[in-house]
């Protein structure tokens, strides 16, 4: 398999209070091949949105090094970051960050546009069938508070989709929604998969964890539990043993 992305010994701390350093991650070694689906678990404070962050270029690690298709993209300045993110990366959140002034459809299209890489007419139809694709196209005029919950995750997931990235992370991006549209959107990520997307999420949810093929596990800054479950699965009864599996393991681990 290619790495796609590659951590290498990061840390991350801050400086609080009287000059005490307080550690977030510690030590995190981490190789992510091309067209995976990850999943990555731990307590609340462990460190899971941090290392996301970070080693997407959200954040700047205090040492180490994060490799994106193999050039070292700590060394980037803050311009080139952005445009790495806006152009090879897709992100979903739990707080969705909608723009409140536009329709679903200026909300989709507004990075494609950023970006400059397409024509107007070319990204309007890439948004359309992303859309149709994740079963939202007949609100594409839409006020976005016209809208639940799980159809706004989609507006997210097309948004996030928008400039075709290579890979995609996800910060509790079901964290917010009931069972049904937490199956939905999951559903709609391992088709997004399937194509050939990476994928890391952060997750508390052992259901949406199972759907991924390999879960990492963090306490206290450290990566403490890495275990492959299995390809990606939509069928029920495979979910069931996978979070079976799974919630054994996380058990062994203390969560």
């Amino acid at each position: 398999m290619v790495a796609i992305l590659e951590a290498k010994n990061v840390n991350k701390h801050y400086t609080v209070h009287q000059n005490e350093r307080q550690s977030i991650l510690k030590d995190i070694n981490l190789m992510l091949d091309k067209g995976e689906f990850v999943s990555a678990m731990g307590p609340s404070g462990s460190g899971k949105s941090t290392l996301l962050y970070n080693i997407s270029g959200m954040d700047q690690a205090s040492s180490g090094s994060v490799l994106f298709k193999g050039e070292d993209i700590t060394a980037f300045p803050e311009k080139e970051l952005a445009s790495l993110r806006l152009n090879k990366m897709g992100f979903i959140f739990q707080h969705i960050h909608l723009l409140k002034n536009m329709n679903m459809l200026d909300n989709i299209v507004l990075s494609a546009y950023l970006a400059k890489r397409s024509s107007p007419d070319s990204i309007n139809e890439r948004a359309g069938e992303l859309m149709k694709r994740t079963g939202i196209d007949h609100l594409a005029a839409h006020d976005i508070t016209q809208a639940s919950g799980g159809q706004l995750q989609r507006v997210a997931i097309c948004r996030a989709l928008i400039n075709e990235p290579e890979i995609l992370f996800g910060d509790e991006p079901t964290g917010a929604l009931n069972s049904r549209a937490t199956d939905e959107i999951m559903d709609i990520l391992g088709d997004i998969h399937a194509a050939g997307t990476t994928i890391l999420l952060v997750t508390h949810d052992v259901k949406v964890a199972a759907r991924s093929e390999r879960v990492l596990f963090m306490l206290d800054g450290r990566l403490v539990g890495d275990r492959r479950i299995g390809k990606y699965t939509k069928e029920k009864d495979d979910l069931k043993a996978r979070e079976s599996e799974l919630g054994g393991w996380l058990a062994q681990l203390g969560f």
